[in-house]
């Protein structure tokens, strides 16, 4: 079975929360990133609570 690819609209800016480098690599570290928010977006969509979760 083939899976298709489709491409997404990317985050210009994305917001990197709690970065810490990682002792076994410095080049690499781990982080949260924010991808959406909730209530009303940039765009006017608007992303419930519940829907989040």
């Amino acid at each position: 079975m083939s899976l298709a690819h489709k491409s997404v609209a990317t985050i210009q800016n994305p917001e990197f929360i709690n970065l810490t480098p990682l002792d076994i690599n410095p080049l690499m570290s781990a982080c949260e990133i924010k991808i959406f928010y909730l209530g009303e977006n940039r765009n006017r969509s608007f992303i419930s609570k519940d829907v989040a979760i």
